[in-house]
């Protein structure tokens, strides 16, 4: 009997062994050297795993099993090595996933096994954010969501959208006077305020006119933005695509009064808007019947000083980004209007690189900070954080020259936005690689960009540096995503939708854990993970 015992534990080990070897597929090990932030000591040992061999600064991609497990062997362990497992959810499925870190199997408890797979943890909340531009948030959410609904006209239809061009104003210019209806309600696309708005610039691509109520916007500092904004607007255009032009005036109308300013009631001001209302008269009383983008002006909550150098720059790029996006979308490619979460991404990354920076790193902050909000879940502003950085990421590393197909990042988003596909579809169509590939390198670079772990561009930004002080005028420092450490195994934790949890682990707990971890996450989630070797204890 003892005989056929053995015989068992001998072939149960040999298909263990077996689909530990399948699992354990060589997975695109890359990384250099280099001193990593917070270790002590930086080994230059090579540590043996059932991925490949390992060295400090290099990321290996972990394979999950069909039920959502997976499993990594070590060798030549000292014990004083430091690991950080990137358990990611990939599914664009809103909700909140289980996690589990754990030992040998050997070592681990059946009932303790299932729990861990089973359990679903309580959703992470976000923390609620005091910043006076989480209106902006709010409306833009509304706005986007109620273009959704809006229908894709025929091209006779578009051309006679103007209703016989008698909204024509070639001969628009400064000191004319312009009747523009302003939308006073985060809510509602019928609930408005018909302003009387003085022109005050004409560009070549612009028309800016200012709220004949207001005087807190200079001439001068007016000026400024839109000479600023008119140096831009071709290599805007020539990046993301064209705008609509229903009312044949060939010129883009920026609107800038205080209406916005109070939109937001007690929860703050309106920085901004484009409504694609505005392109359909005949569906709208508040519909101005053209191309119009409305900007907030300086106030009590906004000084002078922080609008010329956050919010009053950023505007403009921003909305034109949102008006071009509505006519690739709909007006040229016949599709659906961009998801509100991608949409705003890709106006945050327009901020960057048509104005400034200055107000996306008080986002990123708070994306690291609600320990990464599902940043296609939402548009609120720790989830824009998260977008921006997806974009800002693509577009680097189009700009690398990681994508055959693709020139630049000006190429990508060109690329992206000119087809019929939307959000994530479209950017894997774009960039021609799996978007599985990309959201866990996206994942993998938010814990080692800046670190100095690696010099493998794949794994740093260039644009933003994610462990530093933010010269943005708001005292912003980041210092990259929570990480938990493990002060044992088991760990269990929980991973939001397109979202990443960080835990790092040593040589010494995997050592006497059998030197294996086994790790299991909720089949639902598209589970994904990488393994990144950190310095030494």
């Amino acid at each position: 009997m003892k005989q056929k015992d053995d015989q068992k534990v001998a072939q149960i080990k040999i298909g263990l062994l077996s689909i530990l070897l399948l699992l354990g597929t060589y997975s695109g090990i890359m990384g250099c050297g280099g001193s990593g932030s917070g270790s002590s000591s930086v080994s230059a040992q090579s540590i043996t795993t059932s991925l490949g061999d390992m060295t400090v600064g290099s990321v290996a991609d972990i394979p999950f099993g069909s039920a959502g497990s997976a499993k990594i062997t070590f060798s030549n362990l000292t014990g004083r090595e430091q690991f950080i497992v990137s358990f990611q959810a990939h599914t664009t499925s809103s909700g909140t996933y289980s996690t589990g870190i754990t030992g040998s199997e050997s070592l681990l408890g059946e009932s303790l096994q299932s729990s861990l797979m089973a359990s679903r943890i309580s959703k992470i909340d976000e923390e609620p954010s005091s910043d006076p531009m989480e209106a902006t948030e709010t409306f833009h959410e509304f706005l986007r969501a109620e273009e959704a609904n809006l229908p894709i006209p025929s091209q006779s239809l578009r051309l006679s959208m103007s209703g016989g061009g008698g909204s024509l104003r070639e001969s628009v210019s400064a000191g004319d006077s312009l009747s523009v209806k302003v939308l006073n309600s985060l809510s509602s696309t019928s609930s408005y305020s018909t302003i009387t708005c003085q022109v005050r610039v004409v560009t070549s691509h612009f028309i800016a006119c200012r709220d004949s109520s207001s005087s807190s916007l200079s001439d001068s500092n007016l000026s400024t933005l839109m000479t600023n904004f008119e140096a831009q607007a071709n290599t805007e255009y020539s990046t993301y695509g064209s705008v609509s032009d229903i009312d044949g005036n060939g010129k883009v109308i920026v609107v800038f009064s205080p209406v916005l300013n109070s939109l937001g009631g007690s929860g703050g001001i309106v920085t901004g808007y484009f409504f694609a209302g505005d392109l359909y008269p005949n569906s709208y009383a508040s519909s101005n019947g053209g191309e119009y983008l409305f900007c907030h002006v300086p106030d009590g909550t906004i000084s002078t000083s922080f609008y010329m150098s956050n919010t009053g720059p950023n505007c403009m790029p921003h909305e034109l980004q949102h008006a071009i996006n509505y006519n690739m979308r709909v007006f040229q490619n016949s599709t659906s209007s961009e998801p509100g979460a991608h949409n705003e991404g890709l106006s945050h990354l327009a901020e960057h690189v048509f104005g400034n920076n200055n107000e996306n790193p008080s986002r990123v902050n708070l994306y690291f900070g609600t320990n990464l909000a599902s940043f296609t879940g939402g548009t609120s502003l720790s989830q824009r954080g998260g977008s921006y950085l997806f974009y800002r990421y693509i577009y680097e590393q189009a700009n690398n020259g990681r994508f055959s197909g693709l020139a630049n990042g000006t190429a990508f988003l060109s690329s992206m936005l000119n087809r019929s596909q939307t959000g994530l579809d479209a950017v894997a169509a774009a960039t021609g690689e799996n978007i599985n590939t990309l959201l866990s390198d996206f994942l993998t670079t938010l814990y080692l960009s800046n670190t100095g772990l690696s010099t493998n561009s794949r794994y740093n930004f260039s644009g933003i540096n994610l462990r530093a002080s933010q010269d943005d005028n708001r005292g912003t420092v980041l210092d990259g995503p929570t990480v938990k450490t493990a002060s044992s195994l088991p760990v269990s934790g929980s991973v939001l939708a397109t979202s990443s949890n960080y835990t790092m682990v040593t040589g010494a707990q995997i050592q006497s854990a059998g030197n294996s971890l086994s790790l299991s996450a909720s089949s639902s989630s598209s589970p994904y993970a990488s393994l990144i070797r950190i310095g030494d204890r």
